[in-house]
């Protein structure tokens, strides 16, 4: 689980490499709680594409190993799960 420090610290780190704008990254603040604010951050992330999921991904690898490898998360397959959903996407448009 994504404690609220994290959350906080991943949406600044996110913002300030431009993944992120101000509307975004107030949309997530104003959640009320901190799962609320991770699961939108992680949500607006993940559907811009796979610079920016990729750097949120290292980001989690890097700070909370534990807690990536539970979910069988790294850098790889994160690249590898957004390629394969952007690909069905384009399949359908």
């Amino acid at each position: 689980m994504l404690l609220d420090h994290d959350v906080i610290n991943l949406l600044r780190y996110l913002w300030e490499r431009n993944v992120l704008n101000e509307e975004e990254k107030k949309t997530v603040e104003g959640k009320m709680t901190s799962k609320d604010r991770a699961h939108c951050l992680i949500d607006t992330v993940m559907v811009k594409g796979k610079r920016e999921s990729s750097l949120m991904v290292d980001y989690l690898t890097e700070r909370r190993p534990e807690l990536c490898s539970a979910l069988g998360l790294n850098p790889t397959s994160a690249l590898i799960r957004v390629s394969l959903s952007s690909t069905k996407d384009k399949a359908y448009v």
